[in-house]
């Protein structure tokens, strides 16, 4: 029933557009959130809709939307559109650096993605297309700051400046060590043995699990298809095993052994090694 002017509507209830002046003709959702509410005699309700869309409405535009599942970010609409725009923008990290995105992460933002559109009244294709530009800027902010603290990193075999960099020597390690590619060559480092090249695996795990905000599990499924696609056994098809321009090799790691397990036959007994540490501040 449509509200009176007797009615009352507080910050964070949720409030449907009447027919008078539906939300299509308007290009937005069906259904928002109550914002604010002004002090004049006309008691304007601020409502602020999935997409980030913002508007103002009399009290009599207005009527009370059945409450989300409380399944969905304890039932708060704007809650369940951050967790959409967090979760698909760490989908499409993974997607755009070449990764199978994590089935866990797409299913719960498909299944939130779902329950927020139907509150809506939208189509969950269409509601997404709201989020986009918010998808956008949350993911150029994630990978700028990552880029920022995690990226020069020393290693075993010199610097590492990229993601790129990094995820190409990941799958070269791996393709020797899971797929029997034969990394020897004029084109690979000599000094680098299989001990050194098991620790620099589990370091590149973990260095772009924090890149991707994964587990290093997920940073290893996803590069599976990556691995698939290798089914040549020269070294033209492992880039990042070629030799360094600045290596470490005859430092040695010092502490005792510890355990550490990691995917793709990595070792259990894992001498203590000391962080990834920049090399200095991006140019």
């Amino acid at each position: 029933m449509t509200s009176s002017l007797t009615d009352r509507f507080s910050p964070g209830d949720g409030v449907h557009i009447v027919a008078r002046r539906r939300s299509s003709d308007l290009g937005i959702p069906a259904a928002g959130v109550v914002t604010g509410i002004g002090s004049d005699e006309h008691r304007m309700h601020e409502v602020r809709f999935p997409g980030r869309i913002t508007g103002s409405f009399a009290i009599d535009e207005l009527e009370r939307a059945a409450r989300l599942d409380s399944r969905w970010a304890n039932g708060d609409p704007l809650a369940t559109e951050q967790d959409i725009i967090v979760m698909s923008a760490r989908i499409s990290m993974f997607v755009t650096g070449g990764l199978s995105p994590p089935a866990a992460t797409v299913k719960s933002r498909d299944e939130h993605l779902t329950a927020l559109a139907a509150w809506t009244g939208m189509a969950p294709d269409a509601l997404l297309k709201h989020l986009t530009p918010a998808i956008g800027a949350h993911l150029f902010d994630f990978r700028d700051r990552r880029l920022a603290t995690l990226f020069p990193v020393a290693t075993v075999i010199g610097d590492i400046s990229s993601p790129l960099e990094a995820q190409s020597l990941l799958i070269d390690i791996l393709a020797s060590r899971e797929r029997g590619l034969d990394r020897a060559g004029p084109a690979t480092d000599p000094r680098l043995g299989d001990r050194q090249m098991q620790l620099l695996g589990v370091e590149l795990l973990e260095l772009l699990s924090a890149w991707y905000g994964g587990s290093p599990a997920e940073v290893h499924h996803g590069v599976q298809p990556a691995l698939d696609r290798l089914t040549r056994t020269d070294v033209a098809v492992m880039p990042g095993l070629r030799a360094p321009t600045a290596s470490r090799l005859d430092t040695p790691a010092g502490g005792g052994p510890r355990t550490s397990h990691a995917p793709g036959g990595f070792p259990v007994d894992r001498p203590h090694l000391p962080p990834p540490r920049r090399t200095g501040p991006r140019p």
